[in-house]
């Protein structure tokens, strides 16, 4: 049933709370192998050219690369991925939450995947979200989870850190 409802509510075209469950859901499937794959069977049966969801999809199946010991699978596994998420880029490159997607990937993939050319760019570009997004407009819980994200992330120096609890208070 709830597989029912998260196809229905991303082919219809996800709402601000939609979103808030899909960036809830992804971080549970990054430490459990049973929901990553559920929301990657999810995200595969949507037939939608909605960027965000796209690179989503991509960020899933890098995910399924540290629940296999198969390297071809592995290897699949991340390059469709990457395409996805790099598509989806593409698409909309001024979307922070696709660069945000794109930096959680990047920070924690192996240097031999060659997969880490754009930490410093989308860290930039968040960090400028963030000093600039004091305004209603803002999309409160991906503010929020960038935030999170970034006061915690080894690639952010005090420096950064510092900006980032000033966008904060």
């Amino acid at each position: 049933m709830k597989s029912f409802l998260l196809a229905f509510w991303l082919l219809c075209g996800p709402t601000k709370d939609d979103m808030a469950v899909l960036r809830k859901l992804l971080p549970e499937a990054a430490t459990c192998e049973t929901k990553a794959e559920h929301l990657n069977a999810c995200l595969d049966s949507l037939r939608t050219d909605k960027a965000v969801i796209t690179g989503y999809k991509g960020v899933v199946k890098i995910l399924l690369c540290q629940y296999t010991r198969n390297p071809i699978k592995i290897w699949e596994h991340f390059s469709s991925g990457k395409t996805m998420l790099e598509k989806a880029l593409e698409k909309e490159p001024g979307n922070v939450e696709l660069h945000f997607l794109r930096f959680t990937v990047q920070t924690h993939v192996p240097q031999i995947t060659c997969y880490t050319g754009q930490i410093e760019s989308d860290k930039k570009m968040l960090l400028q979200y963030l000093t600039c997004a004091n305004n209603d407009h803002a999309d409160a819980d991906l503010r929020t989870m960038i935030t999170s994200y970034l006061l915690q992330s080894e690639y952010c120096n005090n420096y950064d850190k510092k900006m980032i609890q000033n966008t904060v208070n």
